[in-house]
């Protein structure tokens, strides 16, 4: 996710095939002007198991010196599984902690894409926009209407930490007792 009031907050939800090393953008929701509780009810509806990747600005301070929460606090605060640090790059070698360098994450995403390794689904209107429109000035990104792709770099920094959506226990009368060495006969 990326925060945002006058520009957007966006969000990505990107599934990761683990085999392929291949990652899918299968949602995004983007959304200028409105607060954290408007935005959980959106992308809560995708899924409360996995926890959402933040940047590194979620840790400043919303609101007036003595009643100030930092902006990533706010959406815990909405019932969203919210990752207990902001994102960044895994740690490196030498065992130091990874940062969360900006071009390093679009080098990421586009050497993702060139090699097929980051795929979004088609639907998905508003992430083509941004990428439509993402360029550089003087050698420089242009960071204007670049949400989802900032949500999409985010995600992608973190798949270490991505979840498996766990199967509901199958709880009908002839399978209570699975696993336990007794049929529901013997029970």
């Amino acid at each position: 996710m990326d925060f945002g009031w006058d520009h957007p907050f966006a969000a990505a939800k990107v599934a990761w095939d683990r085999d392929s090393d291949t990652a899918y953008v299968v949602n995004a929701y983007r959304q200028r002007e409105a607060t954290p509780l408007i935005h959980s009810a959106a992308i809560k509806s995708w899924g409360d198991y996995f926890p959402w990747c933040w940047p590194h600005d979620g840790m400043k301070h919303v609101g007036d010196s003595t009643s100030a929460k930092p902006m990533a606090q706010w959406y815990r605060d909405v019932g969203v599984n919210m990752y207990f640090e902001h994102a960044k790059f895994p740690p490196n070698a030498d065992g130091s902690p990874g940062g969360f360098g900006f071009e390093a994450g679009i080098t990421m995403m586009l050497e993702r894409m060139q090699s097929g390794r980051l795929k979004v689904f088609a639907h998905l209107n508003d992430w083509f926009e941004e990428f439509r429109l993402y360029h550089r000035k003087d050698g420089m990104v242009v960071k204007e209407r670049d949400d989802l792709l900032s949500a999409t770099r985010i995600a992608l920094m973190m798949l270490r930490v991505s979840t498996v959506k766990k199967k509901p226990e199958n709880r009908d009368r002839y399978s209570r007792n699975k696993g336990s060495g007794e049929s529901w006969l013997t029970a």
